[in-house]
């Protein structure tokens, strides 16, 4: 019975409004409401002669033009109107729609062509409409809507979606005193939303995300009412109002980059799920739950109810929740004040962005929040993500006091003990001949000297952000000092590395090579030298252009591992280091056994002097570079063994200590510095010429003597072939200016 009710329906209406029947088709349903479906370009028009029952219209991939009050006058019962995919409709009169009493859902998708909507949408005539979806068209503004005077809070509220048009502004009080459930603006061109566009609406979940809205007015959402969820994800945010969200239960700011600070957590009393882009946003949460806060606001809460119970007009006030709230400012806590505010003020109030760590606290009157168990139910309810990691943990840049103390000491002795090494070498004008060595210690100054100036920034910055670093982690790891800072440390432990690596090359080449004569060119030196700094630039530019990165760490360092170019750059880094460090080893283990056991009794006793020297070298090495090598690969290769809080330790008790020692292994302790110094307090404010000569006769070039080559070949006689104990007495003279030179 029901299938031949269907094919007379369509052979009786579509006949008669010239339509074949392959472009539309009717059915009724079980409550006998009538449904028609057309399709195709052929229909240019609605249909006038479907049965004036019809409870439902579907249109797709029609070619209508337009929509007004005649084409619809007939279906007065109609329940839903769809209209999918009509490239050629460029009109839709809104008060096309007004006849309909019981209309619930209204679609109109996928109009290429469809930049307006004219006059007014009722929201609710005699029943208010569910849905309108008026997404995947060309509207280049939001539609004119209202309620109408049947309208009652205690009906069902409609859900609109607006998302993938052109839309750019949101005006003045364009969306104001609507009641909905959904407002759907997602994927539009939205860079400006007015101060009272959403007046006196109440909204629960309003959905922004994908416009590239800048900014919002101080009182966009504090004019709204009742708003839930709110969603600003994949916008252009640099900012958010500090009053409006007090009735928000989840927040999504997911893909803000722009976005670094955020109002105080008590601007959001109510919130349950907080979606961010950074880490660091869900620090407050955590740090709010510590004793010492805990303890803070359950005093300020004891004493505030203590007042309020004390005042009959208190008393008052506090059943006027809607009235009053509460204010306490204070950036460190030390102290609290407290007032009655009207909402009026909490529009004009406004927050300093560098207060430190809780800035606001704003709750109703009535202090249920005081209550300490349900204060920390709240605080621990809240799910915030993404979580701290082991790479952005909620600390400051220093972590603990210990950390904090260190970093100055040592960056600050690395910057003098170093710069006094500059000063030593380029003040020469006393006879120090600048060669190969004095070439060498120059390069290595400045190498440790960067990594000085690394930890001084890093110190600097921790004591600008102690106890609020959460605040302004963004600003500092997206920022350019974070870069300089990282460009600083990689840079110089490469050139560091490199440049110690050509130190022992020339001593062992030097020890191997002098019985004939032969010795590093400074020419050689330059060449090699050039390439470590070249080596070093690379290294430390890489992470700039996106290698890898040194916004991933408080502490500037590229040890993020997530993706293959970042796994290779940090593999070849830290295997880069690891066979540096196995090159200088083995060639002062080499040059140990070249001189060493062999000729003058007096330079027997010298062996254990040389030895210690040469160990402490291996060693200042191996205790810098082991545990960098190690926990940086085995976090390259997705097993991290150290968190950021325990590599700030390493960051400045271990990883500066060739910084720190090689002033002292290197310079100090050498003939040259000796000597240099002996001759700067002897001949102070004098330059006398001749012992200038003399001391510059004595004076070798060569990082392995005191004396030169010359003295080697005359102590040791000009035709060495003619000597019957040739070897040996190389290995004496070798011996003899590799110890003198430790």
């Amino acid at each position: 019975m029901l299938f031949h009710s269907y094919i007379f329906l369509n052979i009786a209406f579509l006949f008669q409004s010239g339509i074949s029947i392959q472009d539309c088709s009717c059915y009724k349903i079980e409550n006998h409401s009538t449904h028609c479906h057309c399709q195709g370009d052929t229909v240019k028009r609605i249909p006038e002669n479907f049965d004036a029952n019809l409870k439902k219209l579907t249109l797709v991939n029609v070619s209508i033009k337009s929509i007004t009050i005649s084409d619809l006058n007939k279906y007065k019962l109609l329940q839903e109107f769809s209209l999918v995919g009509s490239k050629y409709l460029t009109r839709v009169d809104a008060d096309a729609f007004l006849i309909f009493k019981f209309l619930r859902r209204l679609r109109i998708n996928h109009c290429p062509n469809l930049r307006k909507i004219d006059n007014q949408i009722i929201l609710c005539n005699i029943t208010c409409i569910l849905s309108i979806n008026l997404k995947n068209n060309a509207l280049e503004e939001v539609p004119k809507m209202k309620h109408g005077f049947t309208f009652s809070h205690w009906q069902s509220l409609p859900s609109i979606e607006l998302s993938f048009n052109n839309i750019k502004i949101i005006d003045v009080e364009q969306l104001s005193n609507l009641s909905l459930i959904t407002l759907d603006l997602s994927c539009n061109k939205i860079d400006h939303v007015a101060g009272d566009a959403f007046k006196n609406s109440r909204v629960n979940i309003l959905k922004l995300n994908n416009n590239p809205i800048v900014d919002f007015a101080v009182q966009t959402f504090a004019l709204m009412k009742e708003l839930k969820q709110l969603d600003l994800s994949n916008t252009l945010l640099r900012s958010l109002p500090n009053d409006g969200f007090e009735t928000v239960q989840m927040i999504n700011l997911q893909r803000t980059p722009s976005l670094k600070q955020l109002p105080s957590i008590f601007s959001f009393p109510n919130l349950r799920i907080a979606k961010f882009t950074y880490a660091h946003h869900c620090c407050p949460f955590q740090i709010i739950k510590s004793e010492i806060y805990k303890e803070k606001i359950l005093n300020f809460c004891k004493d505030q109810i203590k007042l309020q119970s004390s005042s009959s007009v208190q008393k008052a006030l506090i059943s006027k929740r809607s009235k009053s709230t509460v204010t306490i400012y204070n950036s460190s806590w030390g102290s609290s004040k407290f007032q009655e505010t009207p909402n009026s003020a909490k529009k004009s109030r406004k927050k300093s962005p560098t207060s430190t760590s809780i800035k606001w606290f704003k709750q109703p009157a009535y202090m249920n929040m005081c209550i300490r168990e349900q204060l920390l139910s709240t605080l621990e309810m809240i799910e915030c993500t993404p979580n701290p990691d082991a790479l952005n943990p909620c600390e400051d840049v220093a972590g603990t006091i210990l950390v904090r103390i260190f970093i100055w000491i040592v960056g600050l002795g690395t910057i003098f003990g170093n710069f006094f090494v500059l000063l030593l070498f380029f003040t020469h004008r006393d006879g120090l001949y600048i060669g190969v060595t004095t070439f060498f210690m120059t390069n290595l100054a400045i190498a440790d000297f960067c990594m000085g100036v690394y930890l001084v920034i890093l110190a600097v910055e921790d004591a600008k952000t102690a106890g609020s670093y959460y605040n302004f982690a963004l600003d500092w790891q997206t920022g350019s000092g974070c870069k300089i800072a990282g460009f600083f440390t990689v840079f110089s432990s490469e050139l560091s590395v490199v440049t110690m690596v050509l130190i022992s090359l020339e001593i062992w080449y030097n020890t191997r090579s002098s019985f004939y004569g032969f010795k590093f060119q400074l020419k050689a030196a330059f060449s090699a030298e050039l390439l470590a700094w070249c080596i070093a630039i690379i290294f430390a530019t890489l992470p700039i252009f996106n290698v890898n990165t040194y916004a991933a760490t408080s502490i500037c360092l590229p040890v993020k591992s997530d993706t293959l170019p970042e796994k290779i750059y940090l593999i070849s880094l830290l295997t880069f280091n690891a066979v540096a460090f196995l090159y200088i080893t083995f060639n002062y283990i080499h040059i140990y056994l070249m001189v060493s056991g062999v000729g003058w009794p007096k330079l027997h006793t010298q062996d254990w002097k040389m030895a210690r020297k040469l160990a402490i070298l291996i060693a200042t090495n191996f205790l810098c570079w082991a545990p960098i090598i190690l926990f940086g690969l085995s976090t390259a290769f997705g097993y991290s063994l150290i968190s950021i809080s325990q590599m700030k330790y390493l960051l400045v008790l271990v990883y500066p200590i060739n910084s720190m020692a090689n002033p002292f292994l290197y310079a100090f302790s050498t003939g040259h510095a000796r000597r240099w110094l002996k001759l700067r307090r002897t001949f102070h404010h004098r330059c006398v010429g001749k012992q200038k000569r003399r001391f510059g006769s004595r004076s070798s070039d060569s990082t392995t003597s005191t004396l030169s080559q010359a003295q080697v070949l005359k102590e040791f006689g000009k035709n060495p072939k003619h000597n019957t104990s040739s070897t040996a007495s190389y290995k004496l003279m070798t011996k003899k200016f590799v110890v003198t030179s430790f």
